[in-house]
């Protein structure tokens, strides 16, 4: 088409515009350069991946999302490349608790009376770093806590189903064992391993509660009365023991007292048998005719012998008495 003449041939003005000079391509190029290194730079950055300490993983291709199930990645740096990356997980010690503002309320259930009970529990679990695939495949969205909570939750309430108000005050420890082999086979098909399990409170309902607690003082009562009973049998037990001593101190007393008495008038007599012997020598005339011989000298003893002597048989029995042989006094206090 014919052209205007106030507008003479603008294209050939653009071309003239926008003519590449070497400085231009230099600028270009330069520029390019630039960009690419920096592109580079990053695409090989991103090509590495760190996995901290205290964490594993697992190699995920981030376009067809499939997993390297057969390798566990532990802490490190690895290049996976632009196209792969890691889902971590941490081998922390990890603890759900149940109770007021914690990962759970107290966990509520009936037991066998039945009662309602309200349960305050925690424990401690780790994932099993050789079935993280089995964990990813699981719950790849990171769902495994919230899981953990509600299958530890049910497996307690089904032990408090199973027992007695009495259990949980009386063998709170088995009662506790049993809640923690429930969570442990709950988290063990889940791919996790139990570490510890505290059972921290248990409440009752409040009528429920307040009947043990009467209950619980009239059991002390009735043991106290029983410990009071027995003090007072105990004090007299050891009451006839005293007077048992005591009777047995009196008698050894006794006998000592006796014993030294007669060893005293062994030892006297002894001593008088060679004066008795002259005396009896001195009197055996009189005796033998008949006379009568009050023998007061020496104490009653020796009077007493005397009579003895002289109430005898008569000359026969005098005259066959052995002087000389000693005589045995008895230990009879009496």
């Amino acid at each position: 088409p014919k052209q205007s003449e106030n507008f003479p041939n603008p294209g050939r003005k653009m071309a003239c515009h926008y003519e590449m000079t070497p400085k231009k391509w230099l600028v270009i190029s330069i520029t390019f350069v630039v960009l690419s290194t920096i592109l580079a730079a990053s695409l090989y950055g991103s090509a590495f991946q760190m996995i901290e300490l205290n964490e594993v993983g697992l190699k995920i291709n981030t376009f067809t999302k499939d997993v390297d199930g057969g390798n566990v990645y532990y802490s490190g740096r690895y290049f996976v490349g632009v196209t792969e990356e890691f889902k971590t997980y941490s081998t922390k010690i990890r603890t759900i608790q149940f109770g007021p503002k914690l990962d759970s309320v107290s966990i509520r259930g009936k037991t066998r009376n039945p009662s309602e009970i309200w349960v305050d529990a925690s424990f401690e679990f780790k994932i099993k770093e050789d079935r993280l695939y089995e964990l990813y495949s699981e719950y790849p969205s990171d769902g495994f806590h919230s899981a953990y909570i509600d299958k530890s939750k049910h497996a307690i309430q089904e032990v408090i189903s199973e027992v007695f108000n009495n259990d949980l005050l009386n063998y709170r420890e088995e009662v506790a064992y049993m809640m923690a082999e429930g969570i442990r086979a709950e988290l063990e098909k889940d791919n996790a391993n139990l570490i510890s399990f505290q059972l921290q409170q248990v409440a009752l309902d409040y009528k429920l509660e307040n009947s043990f607690i009467d209950a619980m003082v009239k059991k002390q009562e009735q043991r106290t009365l029983e410990l009071e009973k027995q003090l007072q049998q105990n004090e007299a037990e050891i009451n006839v023991y005293d007077s048992q001593v005591e009777n047995q101190s009196r008698i050894k007393d006794a006998q000592a007292i006796a014993q030294a008495k007669a060893s005293y008038y062994e030892r006297y007599y002894n001593l008088r048998i060679p004066y008795l012997k002259a005396i009896f020598q001195g009197y055996a005339k009189l005796i033998d005719q008949g006379g009568d011989v009050a023998f007061d000298k020496g104490g009653i003893f020796w009077h007493v012998l005397l009579r003895r002597i002289r109430t005898g048989s008569g000359q026969t029995l005098i005259a066959g008495v052995d002087f000389s042989r000693k005589v045995e006094v008895t230990t009879d206090t009496t």
